[in-house]
């Protein structure tokens, strides 16, 4: 591997590859220790540094340069900077500073360790503090590791049944971790947003209580009226009221790029005709109510640094 080649693309547009860093030895490892020295490189050596939780000198952390994170698919928002009150809620340990490049890339490589049983589960980051919110990326190892029941003698031979059944219990346990997290904090909110399908839903709870939840892939158990983090939009199950098959001379004529443009372009006229607004994902609702990760940047307000912190799981 070039590691010259991995830091400069990492400093100069804060992405790689997570797959890059699986191989890394003794050699690649002392090569971007080397880059410290650098000072155009050495906040991308402490990423990758950070990321191998390989130890470093806490005191070479840069100062904090806000950074959009993007392609996030699951956090919580919380409105507090008591950064060791968020460590504390979530049962988490052994924090190391970051800033957001560091913490963001790290939680990428996490998030990509699925050849391992705890590769997606032993480190969170927690956020600086942002525009007053605290972003936490991850969930507790138990919360993780919740598995839901089937009942006796029932035949599940794919594994679906099991499959939801987890996701049932996921639902509840986060649920209860939000009504838990906003009785310390005054609010909680827990974002989904899938970028590999159109899976999202959002918890908002207050002092104790849920006030919102909405779930796309189980709309009829959504809780609370519709909350003032969707106005101006519709939920994604409903229904669109043009006639079906509206779409399907681009479909049939059309593919790749082309096909995605006539598209867009064909359900922007069918939305100002039938005067239908814009359906809202889990982005859209943080946009409106605390912060969004992907518009994070220059005009927001960061206090402190964020931290990537281990939880109950080894890794």
């Amino acid at each position: 591997m070039d590691v010259a080649e991995l830091l400069s693309q990492i400093a100069t547009d804060g992405d790689y590859n997570p797959f890059s860093l699986r191989d890394l030895g003794p050699a690649e490892i002392s090569a971007v220790r080397e880059a410290l020295s650098s000072l155009s490189l050495r906040e991308a050596a402490l990423a990758v540094i950070a990321t191998l939780r390989e130890p470093f000198d806490f005191a070479l952390v840069p100062q904090e340069k806000p950074l959009p994170l993007n392609a996030c698919e699951f956090w919580y928002a919380l409105p507090t900077g008591d950064q060791e009150a968020v460590l504390d809620a979530f049962g988490l340990s052994s924090p190391v500073p970051v800033t957001m490049r560091m913490g963001r890339l790290a939680w990428r490589y996490e998030g990509h360790r699925w050849w391992l049983d705890h590769g997606r589960c032993s480190v969170i980051y927690v956020s600086p503090v942002l525009d007053g919110w605290t972003l936490v990326f991850g969930e507790p190892a138990e919360d993780f590791h919740t598995r839901g029941t089937l009942a006796d003698g029932v035949e599940d031979p794919h594994g679906v049944k099991q499959m939801w059944a987890n996701e049932a219990a996921k639902r509840t346990v986060r649920r209860e971790r939000c009504v838990a997290l906003s009785r310390r904090f005054g609010a909680a909110h827990l974002y989904l947003k899938s970028h590999g399908d159109s899976t999202t839903s959002w918890f908002i709870a207050e002092n104790g209580t849920v006030a919102r939840w909405y779930d796309v892939m189980v709309p009829e158990e959504q809780i609370g009226p519709p909350h003032p983090g969707e106005a101006g939009f519709w939920l994604p199950h409903e229904e669109n009221p043009w006639p079906a098959g509206s779409f399907d001379d681009i479909l049939l004529a059309h593919v790749g790029k082309e096909a995605a443009l006539r598209f867009r372009d064909r359900y922007r006229q069918l939305q100002a005709e039938y005067n239908v607004p814009d359906k809202c994902d889990a982005d859209d609702v943080a946009a409106q109510l605390s912060v969004r990760p992907g518009d994070i940047g220059p005009t927001t307000v960061v206090t402190g640094h964020g931290v990537l912190a281990r939880t109950g799981c080894p890794g």
